[in-house]
């Protein structure tokens, strides 16, 4: 998971500031004895969901979202999850818990376990808790989950903090008139990185570049076109893809693996991450 604290920062297309994104965690210097962070036992073939959970304790924005989240069922300022919270709101009760636990200095002996976690999940609709699974399947179900108690939360709720804008448009490439423009939602990008001579030749920045580039819809009517000429004209389109509104964490997946003739193969080439 890469994230960056985004606001006031403007991206384009282009993404000009793709450098800036950075990998979170803690600095090499908090690995010393004495200032380690707990662990998450695994529950059995839970490392899929633990991965997801150890990246999002690093997060402080998401962690300030929990706890202001919660904050709006307590009445005094310290915020106390009682079983009527629990039960009301079991994700976000149950993960705020354990990234509380995980965000702490330790001796490196403390752990904690995700079993809350999995058991809101349940309620959610995920339904093999302890069969290994795909850590972004596991993410979008954890996602969807805290939104929506939120929504019952929060009266006037907002912004996830995961959750961003496009703006996707398309433009004739004969007379230049780009179409209604379409606002869309996403709370995660998906990068897929080439297979070329399995060599380092993938970054973030080539990714999300990559992501970001106008693309070409063949064989489009264009009712300008159509409408001036006065017959069905079809035109090549332009797509174009902008971000309208950055997330406060920006996630991405970056996929390993491809299919080809109903063969999957996971990709052997690597990708650089700044950090």
């Amino acid at each position: 998971m890469v994230t960056k604290h985004l606001s006031g920062l403007v991206l384009t297309a282009s993404v000009a500031a793709v450098s800036a994104y950075v990998l979170w965690g803690d600095s090499v210097k908090t690995w010393k004895k004495g200032k380690l962070r707990p662990s998450l036992d695994n529950l059995g073939n839970t490392c899929f969901l633990n991965c997801i959970t150890q990246s999002l304790a690093s997060v402080d924005m998401f962690y300030l979202w929990l706890q202001d989240t919660l904050s709006q069922t307590s009445e005094t300022v310290a915020i106390e999850i009682s079983p009527s919270i629990r039960e009301s709101y079991p994700m976000t009760s149950a993960l705020y818990e354990v990234l509380t636990v995980l965000r702490k200095n330790t001796d490196g002996s403390q752990s904690t376990s995700l079993a809350k976690v999995h058991s809101a999940m349940a309620d959610h609709g995920w339904g093999t808790l302890f069969a290994q699974e795909d850590a972004y399947e596991a993410f979008q179900v954890l996602i969807e989950a805290l939104e929506s108690e939120a929504k019952m939360i929060h009266k006037s709720f907002s912004a996830f903090p995961v959750q961003g804008k496009y703006i996707v448009s398309f433009e004739c490439s004969e007379c230049r008139n780009q179409s209604t423009k379409k606002i869309e939602v996403f709370d995660c990008i998906n990068l897929y990185p080439s297979n070329k001579n399995n060599s380092l030749h993938n970054s973030l920045n080539s990714l999300l570049a990559s992501h970001f580039a106008t693309q070409t819809v063949n064989e489009v009517e264009c009712e300008t076109c159509t409408e001036e000429l006065g017959f069905v004209k079809k035109c090549d389109f332009v797509k174009h893809i902008h971000i309208a509104r950055a997330p406060l964490c920006l996630t991405v997946q970056i996929s390993r693996t491809t299919w080809e003739n109903g063969i999957m193969s996971k990709k052997q080439s690597a990708c650089v991450i700044p950090c």
